[in-house]
């Protein structure tokens, strides 16, 4: 609560601190005050300030409402004007797999999954779309690819030993 009150004075002080109102919302994200958090973002675009992470901090809003298309806008823009971050594409993939446009979440993936080898993030989530597609060859690759992003990290094993024992490859799960 301290954040927002100080954050609050900051928007006052400097109205056209696009970081300040990021930061507000994400306080009163944090706070489980959405409505709050998406007046400030608002506010913000009512004077024509706009940021890759004003648009991710609305989408995720968005998102949590269940307005998944306008979500997936959000999310979009925030990729168009940060194409670097890995938590818009995972955002953006997301919302398509939850639109039922898994194949288009997965070449999303695929298409950038280079740009950021060294994020497990990314790998593991083509792997979850892949396996929900039915592709469980793909998805072990993934998987292992995901595994090797993160360093062995054996929580990222995880998911790969789930699908080898569903399919029934008990010895290579372990």
């Amino acid at each position: 609560q301290d954040a927002v009150s100080t954050l609050s004075e900051c928007v006052t002080l400097d109205p056209r601190s696009v970081d300040a109102y990021v930061l507000l919302a994400q306080a009163n994200l944090e706070l489980s005050k959405p409505a709050s958090a998406e007046q400030a973002i608002l506010a913000a675009q009512s004077l024509g300030l706009e940021s890759a992470d004003l648009h991710y901090a609305r989408g995720v809003i968005l998102e949590q409402r269940d307005r998944i298309d306008d979500a997936l806008a959000e999310f979009e823009r925030a990729r168009e004007l940060d194409p670097t971050s890995v938590d818009y594409l995972v955002a953006q993939a997301e919302c398509l797999v939850a639109r039922d446009r898994a194949p288009e979440a997965l070449r999303l993936l695929e298409e950038n999954m280079n740009r950021f080898d060294d994020d497990a993030t990314i790998a593991t989530l083509a792997g979850h779309v892949a396996v929900r597609l039915g592709d469980p060859e793909k998805a072990s690759a993934y998987f292992v690819r995901a595994s090797i992003s993160a360093g062995g990290d054996p929580r990222t094993l995880e998911p790969l030993a789930l699908l080898l024992a569903r399919q029934g490859r008990c010895a290579q799960a372990i």
